[in-house]
């Protein structure tokens, strides 16, 4: 079974809340346009601390959960 990849798991969640991709830009500080590029797997996001924490309570996740839909992402990279 694959794990699940943080391009699909953003899109679910974000739909599951009801909530548009400018609601997750407003909450992490960046445009719209970028958390479409982070939907379609375009660009990888690069969250500070703080921006993390943010998309954490917005999507109501946990810092584990996003680590591990990140994983497959940091495997990819070595």
């Amino acid at each position: 079974m694959s794990k699940p990849n943080y391009q699909s798991e953003l899109v679910l969640r974000r739909k599951e809340l009801d909530l548009t991709q400018q609601d997750v830009a407003d909450a992490v500080g960046a445009t719209v346009r970028t958390v479409s590029y982070w939907e379609q797997g375009s660009h990888v996001p690069k969250l500070t601390p703080m921006q993390s924490a943010k998309l954490c309570k917005l999507l109501r996740w946990t810092i584990e959960d996003l680590a591990n839909y990140f994983e497959t992402v940091n495997s990819h990279r070595d």
